[in-house]
């Protein structure tokens, strides 16, 4: 694969984030946020770009999310927290999370994504499960929308399915 440029982008997206974990039947946590970032396509796969706040307990930290072709993203994390992270569906993958000089190792088994992004913007859903050191630590999601700043929020039918043509035949996620 070719290799992807990140540069400190203008912001040109408001980008919605939701994310879930749950750690047993009857605990769970989940978080929100809105906030500028970049979105752009780099050849056939989309980057998504924007600074953690104080919301999320990274302030500091820029996070870029790679979408590639056939649902792999990639998550990285730099600045006062350095994380990289892989999700691919049915594949376990090694990351690491570093932070104050502490570092462990992640495993990441992804369990779906799906991936309705287009030139516009659109949504990114990933199911997971996340282990820390060789122990499950939770069930995760996170959902993220992404639309051209200045443009109003609102949600229609017409955002269209995303097909995955090479990856699985043409199917599309529903």
């Amino acid at each position: 694969m070719k290799p992807i440029t990140v540069k400190r982008r203008e912001n040109n997206a408001v980008i919605s984030i939701r994310g879930r974990q749950y750690y047993d039947e009857d605990t769970s946590d989940s978080i929100e946020l809105t906030t500028d970032g970049s979105f752009e396509k780099q050849g056939d796969a989309y980057l998504i770009s924007y600074d953690e706040t104080a919301v999320t307990g990274l302030d500091g930290t820029r996070t870029t999310i790679l979408v590639e072709p056939c649902n792999r993203i990639t998550l990285t994390r730099i600045g006062d927290v350095s994380q990289s992270l892989i999700f691919e569906p049915g594949t376990r993958s090694n990351g690491h999370y570093t932070i104050e000089d502490n570092d462990m190792t992640l495993t990441i088994d992804a369990g779906r994504v799906i991936n309705r992004l287009n030139d516009k913007g659109g949504s990114l859903f990933v199911d997971y499960q996340l282990e820390i050191n060789s122990q499950l630590m939770s069930k995760n999601n996170f959902l993220i929308k992404i639309r051209e700043a200045g443009t109003p929020l609102c949600r229609t039918r017409s955002e269209g399915r995303q097909s995955e043509s090479g990856c699985n035949g043409g199917r599309e996620h529903a």
